[in-house]
């Protein structure tokens, strides 16, 4: 019995060496690993993620307070041409706020040639950098010397000042992954709920463990000289990890009107805070809390109350009309002609609505804000309505990131009439492909909010 004990302890732990052997050193790459022809587990894949590294972790300063970075290492081998759109890579990061968040990359595209391993770096100046909005920036880069049979790593780090906001752990692809490890440490004064996808259903291990921060406390007195003390903060952090080998492919199938629905994945939701001699602070809210907030900013409710603007224009172009139905499609047809999509969805706008009134372009908020604002003043009940796109998913629990659209809704002979004035041939009730994303039945109750 006890040799049979031994055996069994020595094959689990050689079992660990190996799952943690596979994630090697940035640079490491195997002559074997670009020899391969065609992988083992996954014989007919055009590309597989050899391993995908994640730490999330906090850290704390006595100038600026916590901080979040997001360090992230992966590794992809592309077996043929049709996988070269995998070496493209596109990270969005927060630019709102006092602080922008950094983001710092390497990456290298290995290639045997001649018996040997050949490394080209990517270049700074094959970076771009594009500003999305007034709230998003993104850098992306295709990696350099793509061939056949070629492996690809990039290594990139995420510092955020925004630090309430955890990434979702995303463990599946449209291409198998060979190994995933992540692990998210987070500090105790943060309450985290982590929700493993239902529709592949995995096990987050947790643990506890202590841990000191060294940071400088700066403090002036009444004459302006400043003094400095070296400070210690004990906490101790939740640990949150995923551990996966072998995960096979997300594949598109017939009637599934958003593949990403169903992909593999863990979602971290705030649910309070808790700092030391402070009083708790919650983030737990329902779906009415989440738009009574969206409703409250400047960016939306507050644009909904500019109308001077359009004015003299919607007095002529309802002169005419009699009834309620044709100053509706009346203002409907006006907006739908006077301003172009701009290509960008939103709940918020990003120029103002004033500014697409003149210059005859806007992004999805503008567009239909304005359209809800004109309705309004004509004497039509409308409200906006926020939409999570079909691109964005059905959100799991109430959240600001669960929307990312707003159409207008008329409510007439008790009747919701959905409008959405981003498509010129759009009419009511017949929205863009893009909006539909859920059941019907979840209209009103959860994608859907009517403000």
């Amino acid at each position: 019995m006890k040799k049979i004990v031994i055996l069994a302890i020595i094959a689990l732990l050689s079992f660990g060496h190996t799952i943690n052997g596979q994630v090697k050193k940035f640079g490491k790459v195997a002559k074997e690993e670009l020899e391969s022809k065609v992988d083992k587990e996954f014989g007919g894949a055009n590309a597989v993620v050899l391993f995908k590294k994640r730490r999330s972790y906090y850290n704390y300063s006595g100038d600026d307070g916590f901080s979040l970075t997001t360090e992230v290492h992966e590794r992809i081998k592309l077996y043929n041409k049709e996988a070269f759109d995998y070496a493209t890579k596109k990270l969005r990061y927060y630019i709102a706020g006092s602080k922008d968040e950094k983001i710092t990359i390497k990456a290298t595209t290995y290639n045997l040639e001649g018996g040997k391993v050949v490394k080209t770096k990517l270049k700074k100046k094959n970076i771009f950098d594009k500003e999305e909005n007034k709230f998003w920036s993104s850098k992306s880069f295709t990696m350099p010397n793509l061939k056949e049979g070629c492996i690809v790593e990039w290594k990139y780090t995420i510092e955020s000042p925004h630090y309430t906001s955890l990434n979702d752990i995303v463990f599946q692809y449209n291409i198998p992954i060979k190994y995933i490890d992540a692990k998210i440490s987070i500090p105790e004064y943060f309450m985290y709920n982590a929700t493993a996808s239902k529709y592949y259903m995995i096990k987050v291990r947790k643990e506890k463990k202590n841990r000191s921060i060294s940071y400088v406390y700066r403090e002036k007195d009444t004459y302006g000289s400043e003094t400095k003390y070296n400070r210690t903060l004990e906490m101790t952090e939740n640990i949150y990890m995923v551990n996966l080998t072998n995960v096979k492919a997300l594949k598109e199938e017939p009637y599934v009107n958003n593949i990403n629905n169903y992909r593999g994945k863990v979602e971290f939701e705030l649910t309070g805070i808790k700092y030391p001699n402070s009083s708790y602070k919650s983030y737990s809210t329902d779906w009415n809390s989440v738009t009574k907030t969206i409703y409250q900013s400047s960016n939306f409710g507050g644009e909904l109350k500019k109308s001077n603007y359009f004015k003299k224009d919607l007095a002529k172009i309802i002169k005419e009309t009699k009834s309620k139905d044709e100053k509706i499609m009346t203002i409907f047809s006006f907006v739908k002609n006077k301003i172009k999509w701009n290509g960008y969805y939103d709940y918020y706008t990003h120029n103002g609505v004033r500014k697409a009134y003149k210059d005859g372009v806007g992004n999805v908020a503008e567009i239909n804000l304005i359209l809800v604002a004109m309705l309004r003043e004509a004497g039509i009940d409308t409200s906006p309505v926020l939409v999570s796109t079909r691109s964005h998913g059905v959100p799991i629990f109430p959240t600001r990131d669960g929307f990312n659209y707003v159409i207008a809704g008329v409510e007439l002979l008790n009747e919701l009439i959905l409008l959405d004035a981003t498509e010129p041939y759009s009419l009511p009730n017949v929205l863009p492909k893009r909006v539909l994303n859920c059941k019907e039945e979840l209209l009103e109750n959860r994608v859907h909010q009517h403000l």
